[in-house]
């Protein structure tokens, strides 16, 4: 025994069972008329549903369980039909009755027409009645049901009631079939098919006749021509007429006030009708024209307020299976047997009444054999979704070979383009697969519609788990990720382009289409025009010169090298587009206690709720370690790292001598660095340099002197003096500047970054370099034409800092010259890896160096081999980079400040800090590196910008992403670093010749080997033994005659290849060859 409490569910609804009544909740939401006749209606009939088993289609055979066969009364009628249906008609002055009652005497149905026409004497002899009225289609039927007139029709007991349009041609025969089919089996709402042919039309495929079906079922009915069950129309649809004109809207709203039963909603194949097209416009006194005059909504709207009323939207739609406004057939019934014993009886064995008779039979077998090619198309969709499968799987999978180890890069620049055409191919292959399943019409392919785009989208899972490395030999991650990119918005692309088709007519698609691309095409060419132009620019809106210069080319007048032109692409992206998906470009803090950290070592924890949990953890300095420490194999950097830090209980203000540090309690910590200054170098390093003078801020040369000699390698010659002992302290020395002084060395490198992508994503550090020439504290140089020597980090860092190629490993690196100079040298690299080690093997020592706190798990992810290559942890990830609640570039920026209070004016410095945010794919997380460069930037007061060389540059452009696989403009920005100088304003005028051989540089062809010589140049600035600065400006020979002396003191290797100062003249028309850059990896070509 069931309690009151029993549900009944089926196909969405919930049957309430309760004493004296049945409570009716829709799952969906679909909102029956608002009439308790409808509502109680609908409530049987969803209970009659559940008690037969919704949703079980009749298929293949009719109901009897044999196959189907032709009526055997004639014209589908017996000789005394009976006339148990209604056809209900508004017509007007151009219907013909014998359309619809060719055989009147044969008719099962009674005819009713809604005579809308202005001809006051119309007849129609085979008619029950006629009415005259005006207005439109649906207004009538509805003042119909409301008439006296309806109440004696409902005293007939019809079983069906049928609403054509007057343009619809179907003889009383069919029309009697018809109504035999839909009796036959059970139809609730259902229409004659459309025939196929040159003059008749629907807008809508599924409709068309199917020669192998007696009929098939359907969510969907056309408004021309609904037949439905009377009881249906009486109780339910005819309070849905209410307020309609148009009738847009009703003919998914029926099939939902149903819910889509899979057996009660039906097209009928037996018979076809003829629907000719309407001449654009509308027929003149037609219908529709005949409806403008009664509303002046659009059908569109009344659609809109249709959808409203039941609450038809699109979530309701496709939470059942469905597409928004699409069709579907869900099976029918085979007739097959049927059409081919039709085929095979011969003509003369037929009654034929006449020769117009026989006419029409021949018509209905073109008919039959012109719907043909509905199953053709099919099939076709079918070998296109297997083909698209096949080269989706050979595609993809052939884009997953690798190196043969996990930084064969040599193997992967060989290969990319490779890789890149396999993934587009894949993408496009599984993308054609998936649509091509739209186009399945016969029943059994659309019981594999669903299956198969679940077994596409299992395919990208299962390559994932074959194959989730994210290194040079495993890059599966990496493929998976970019074909997730680009398939994902390429296909909603195309569900909207669908939704959008079948909102309306085709043609009215294709208009809308045309017009919106036209509009899209013109949008897209001015913004890539404007952006090719702006590619060229730079700061100051300088831009690069292209062609001969204005006075025209000649022997003394050249052109300078010329980038490949392509267009501008990434550029239509906005900023945050390609990893927007990944989260908060923000890093959030979880620690709520205090610490501080002072630059004499001072560390303070405040605030802490958990006294006794109070530690701090101290980093090594990892500045003496050897070469086999300090590199990422096999996880050596990290393991030594964590190996080194010990816990060390916190009682109070501790003196601290470590440059980085974790101060904790409980389970929360902060990451807290400054620089400690040296107090004396021991044996066998070489001294330090210090200045002294008076502190009124005078910087000529004869109150500043050295102290210390300036080479060798002799003893100790004693501590920094004039050293702040407080983070807040200030220098009472000032360093000298003017001719002969020795510039200091600040080095922002920017990892994986191309000139034009820096002003693409770092615009607050652009205007900050802006600002600050704009200020006049220090001059601008930019340079357009500065070119990669090789593919990755390692050819181009290792003539940046070395001056020799991958070949000359153990190489002198530039900051040792420095070193040997006197100078303090110090290094952030947020990366758990020592560049000498890993790509000079040499250890490169610096006086301060920032790495350890990067090996931190949280930020370094722990892995047996030490490979860094995370895409979503670690110094490559796509994700921002956080340590500790801070983006980990802060951590190099504040040691970098801390270094600057600790020598600036004590001591010339040479200070090189790393960034890796421009390392990863999307080109994003750069961006959260621009608002603190920019801040560092505006920070560097006047005296330190008058004493020091700002260098910002990058290595190389993207190696990896979109923009590089698939573009010319991608391959031409790895190609094209970014490089921007800051020097002291006194320059010119200390140096008129090299400041001038400095701007004119700007335009010439770079590398990384001018850089390197640039900073031996520099160094050796105001050197007593080296020539007169004319001479040296006069570059050429001149200037390499100096060479050999700045190698005196073993500053430089012996395989070192001299490029050309920066500060020395370049001859325009510079060739690659000239530049140092190898013929296989240049791209500025004259």
């Amino acid at each position: 025994m069931q309690g009151p409490d029993h549900q009944s569910r089926s196909a969405g609804f919930v049957l309430l069972k309760e004493p004296g009544r049945i409570r009716l909740r829709s799952l969906l939401n679909i909102r029956p008329p608002d009439y308790p006749e409808a509502v109680q209606w609908l409530e049987q009939f969803y209970q009659q549903q559940a008690q037969e088993g919704k949703g079980h289609l009749r298929r293949i055979h009719s109901p009897s369980g044999s196959p189907p066969q032709a009526p055997a009364e004639e014209c589908g009628a017996p000789e005394l039909p009976r006339r148990s249906n209604l056809v209900v008609g508004t017509v007007g002055d151009g219907w013909d009755p014998s359309w619809w009652l060719s055989r009147p005497d044969r008719a099962t149905f009674d005819l009713i027409v809604l005579y809308y026409g202005r001809n006051a004497s119309f007849t129609c002899a085979g008619c029950t009645h006629i009415v005259h009225s005006r207005g439109p289609k649906w207004y009538l039927y509805y003042n119909l049901t409301e008439s006296p007139l309806w109440q004696q029709l409902l005293e007939r007991g019809y079983e069906y009631i049928m609403l054509p349009d007057d343009d619809l041609r179907m003889d009383t025969c069919q029309i009697n079939t018809f109504f035999s089919a839909l009796k036959e089996f059970s139809v609730v709402l259902g229409q004659p098919s459309v025939c196929r042919g040159e003059h008749s039309y629907t807008c809508w495929e599924e409709l068309f006749q199917d020669p192998q079906y007696r009929l098939r079922y359907t969510n969907f009915i056309e408004i021309m021509a609904p037949a439905l069950r009377f009881d249906f129309f009486q109780h339910v649809v005819r309070y849905t007429l209410e307020g309609t004109y148009t009738g847009y809207g009703l003919d998914f709203a029926w099939p939902a006030l149903l819910h889509w039963p899979r057996n009660k909603v039906a097209v009928v194949d037996d018979i076809c009708m003829v629907h000719p097209p309407s001449p654009p416009g509308g027929k003149p006194g037609g219908l529709y024209d005949v409806t403008g005059r009664f509303t002046q909504e659009s059908g569109y709207q009344e659609q809109q307020r249709t959808n409203r009323k039941y609450n038809y939207w699109q979530p309701v739609v496709w939470s059942h299976g469905f597409l928004w406004k699409t069709p579907k057939i869900f099976g029918g019934v085979n007739k097959q047997q049927r059409y081919e014993q039709q085929q095979q009886q011969s003509v003369s064995s037929k009654d034929l009444d006449d020769e117009d008779s026989f006419e029409q039979q021949e018509d209905e077998k073109k008919t039959l054999l012109a719907a043909k090619p509905s199953t053709r198309d099919s099939r076709a969709a079918a070998w296109v979704c297997t083909v698209g499968v096949v080269v989706y799987l050979l595609a993809y999978a052939w884009g997953l070979r690798g190196g043969t180890h996990s930084r064969d890069l040599q193997w992967m620049n060989a290969h990319l383009t490779q890789i890149g055409t396999c993934l587009a191919l894949s993408v496009a292959a599984w993308t054609t697969a998936l649509w091509s399943t739209v186009a399945f019409r016969s029943a059994r392919q659309q019981r594999l519609v669903w299956p198969l785009r679940a077994a596409l989208a299992l395919a990208t899972l299962l390559f994932l788990a074959w194959d989730h490395g994210n290194d040079f030999h495993r890059h599966g991650l990496y493929n998976w990720l970019l074909f997730v990119v680009i398939s994902l918005p390429l296909n909603l692309v195309l569900l909207g382009l669908w939704a959008w088709y079948c909102a309306m007519t085709p043609k009215r698609f294709a208009a809308s289409f045309v017009g919106a691309g036209v509009m899209m095409a013109v949008l897209v060419t001015v913004a890539l025009v404007h952006y090719k132009h702006v590619w060229y620019h730079g700061f100051f809106n300088h831009t690069m010169a292209v062609g001969c210069p204005p006075g025209g080319c000649n022997e003394t007048a050249v052109a300078d090298c010329s980038f490949p032109e392509a267009l501008p692409w990434v550029d239509l992206l906005p900023p945050g587009a390609q990893n927007f998906w990944t989260g908060s470009q923000q890093c959030k803090s979880r620690q709520h206690f205090k610490a501080d950290f002072t630059d004499d070592g001072l560390l303070t924890i405040r605030g802490c709720k958990h006294p006794e949990e109070m530690a701090y953890v101290p980093f090594p300095s990892t500045r003496h370690w050897p070469v086999e420490w300090k590199t990422y194999h096999k996880a050596s950097y990290q393991n030594h790292v964590l190996q080194h830090m010990k816990p060390v209980e916190y009682t109070g203000p501790v003196y601290v001598p470590a440059e980085a540090l974790l101060a904790r309690c409980g389970k929360e910590e902060r990451l807290l660095v400054r620089v400690r200054p040296i107090r004396e170098r021991k044996d066998p390093d070489p001294p330090l340099k210090t200045f002294t003078g008076s502190s009124n801020g005078s910087s000529s040369q004869q109150e500043q002197q050295w102290q210390g000699t300036s080479g060798g390698s002799g003893g100790l010659t004693g501590k920094v003096t004039g050293v702040a002992t407080g983070s807040g302290a200030r220098q009472t020395q000032r360093q000298p500047s003017g001719a002969g002084a020795k510039l200091n060395i600040v080095f922002l490198f920017v990892d994986s970054v191309s000139r034009r992508h820096f002003f693409r994503r770092m615009p607050r550090t652009a205007a900050a370099l802006e600002g600050i020439a704009k200020r006049g504290t220090a001059d601008l140089y930019q340079f357009f034409r500065y070119h990669t020597v090789g593919f990755s980090t390692d050819p181009n860092t290792h003539a940046l800092y070395t001056g020799t190629t991958m070949e000359h490993p153990g190489a002198i690196p530039v900051w040792q010259a420095y070193r040997n100079a006197g100078y303090v040298t110090g290094s952030a690299y947020n990366l758990c890896e020592g560049w000498g080690a890993d790509y000079n093997q040499r250890a490169g020592r610096h006086d301060h160096e920032l790495v350890a706190p990067f090996c931190d798990p949280e930020y370094h992810p722990i892995t047996p081999d030490g490979e860094p290559y995370k895409i979503f942890q670690g110094a490559f990830s796509i994700l921002r980079r956080c340590l500790r609640g801070r983006f980990v570039h802060r951590y190099n920026f504040d040691y970098m400040r801390s270094f600057l209070r600790s020598y600036h004016g004590v001591s010339p410095y040479f200070l090189l800090s790393s960034f890796h945010e421009g390392h990863e794919g999307t080109g994003e997380v750069l961006a959260t590196l621009d608002p603190d460069a920019a801040e560092f930037l505006e920070e560097l007061t006047p005296d330190q910008l008058n004493t020091t060389l700002v260098i910002m540059l990058a290595d190389h452009g993207l190696t990896m992403g979109l923009n590089f696989l698939f573009t010319q403009n991608g391959k031409t920005e790895h190609k094209n670093p970014f490089l921007a100088m800051l020097a002291p304003r006194w320059l010119p005028q200390a140096y008129p010749e090299l400041a001038k051989a400095l701007r004119g540089n700007e335009q010439r062809l770079l590398s990384a080997f001018d850089i390197h010589t640039m900073l031996h140049h520099v160094l050796h600035l105001g050197d007593a033994d080296q020539a007169s600065a004319a001479a040296a400006a006069a570059g050429g020979e001149a200037l390499r005659q100096q060479y050999p002396g700045w190698a005196k003191y073993g500053n430089v290797s012996s395989a070192v290849q001299w490029g050309t100062s920066l500060l020395a003249p370049i001859a325009a028309g510079r060739s690659c060859d000239q530049a140092l850059v190898p013929p296989d990896n240049c791209m500025c070509r004259l």
